[in-house]
Order: C-alpha cells, then structure tokens, then sequence
C-alpha cells in the first residue's frame, strides 16, 4: 500500500512581541492538519507532520500526548535557526516525554 505524508508547515516570527506567537504556532498548525485529514481511503495510508521552528517543535512535542501522536502517525519535523531538521516519530514524541518528565 502506498504511503503519502500531508505536512502542515508554520515559519517563525520575528517581531519583538513573537514570544508567545512562536510557541503556539504548533497548536495552530495541528488544527490546520486535523481539518486535512484522511480517515478512510484505501488507495494510500498517510502520514501527517507538523514543521515548526524549533521553540514550536519543542512545546508540541511536550505536549501532544505520545499516545496521539502513535494513533494519529503524527511526525514533528523540527528546524533550527541554521535550517537543521530533525525529525521526531511517534516513538520519540514517548521518549522526551519521559525524558522532560523525569527532569
């Protein structure tokens, strides 16, 4: 079965007031995904990714609950300020949970 990632993509703001803006995006970009969700199409299983500056990633992935992330095959696809992505898989979402937890 072929697989397709929908990926929902939000920038980060750079205006003195950004603060608060740059760590919710991540919740205006899962609602963004949500609404473009396919639950019952046979012709392909899909994937679904939030790409987020990293103060974003950071926040969504303390916050999503893994189990979510596991039911929804949400992926995270962090980006530093020099442009380095790093992908974080349902799995991870559990690990810095217990990690962040646990600090």
């Amino acid at each position: 079965q072929a697989r397709r990632f929908l990926i929902e993509c939000k920038g980060k703001s750079y205006a003195k007031s950004a603060k608060s803006v740059n760590e919710t995006v991540w919740l205006y970009a899962l609602g963004q995904l949500i609404t473009r969700m396919k639950v019952a199409e046979a012709k392909y299983a899909y994937e679904y990714g939030l790409g987020l500056p990293k103060v974003s990633a950071d926040k969504a992935l303390k916050r999503i609950p893994w189990q979510a992330a596991k039911l929804l095959c949400l992926f995270i696809f962090s980006v530093d300020d020099d442009g380095k992505v790093t992908k974080y898989s349902p799995k991870d979402f559990k690990t810095f949970q217990i990690q962040k937890s646990n600090n």
